[in-house]
């Protein structure tokens, strides 16, 4: 496994014992559309891994080879819900059509749900954090 940086769990177990972390990180041994990346100041990140604490077992997501993943946030299927289980939602940066792709992971399988294909290029981002509906502050 390659090294990686932003790893993020459950939210709702900040401060408490966790068993699953998420990080997106560079694979050099697969495929790539965007050639030789030894000029670049940051890796391409090109995976996203669930990482099992209990277990050291490793789950990884191929998330593209003409682009780089942004920081994934993590969703919980519903208030209730066990550990992990819910969705991975984050930008994905289509650098050779110059674009930006929302994708969503179902988080306990590490499986690419949907790709949303945004009409626009959304900045490089970082630290992003999902709120549920019912804590905005929107007024009835």
């Amino acid at each position: 496994m390659a090294p990686g940086g932003l790893p993020r769990i459950d939210d709702r177990f900040i401060s408490l014992p966790y068993r699953y972390g998420y990080m997106g990180y560079a694979d050099p041994t697969r495929p790539s559309d965007l050639g030789d990346p030894s000029g670049r100041a940051f890796p391409i990140t090109n995976c996203l891994g669930r990482y099992d604490m209990a277990t050291g077992k490793v789950d990884t997501l191929f998330v593209g080879s003409d682009g780089t993943l942004q920081e994934a946030c993590f969703v919980p299927k519903h208030p209730k819900a066990a550990e992990g289980e819910g969705y991975l939602v984050g930008v994905y940066s289509n650098l050779l059509a110059s674009r930006s792709e929302l994708i969503v992971i179902d988080a306990t399988r590490m499986q690419e749900l949907a790709r949303v294909i945004l009409p626009f290029r959304v900045s490089e981002q970082v630290h992003g954090v999902w709120a549920p509906h019912e804590d905005l502050p929107f007024e009835s």
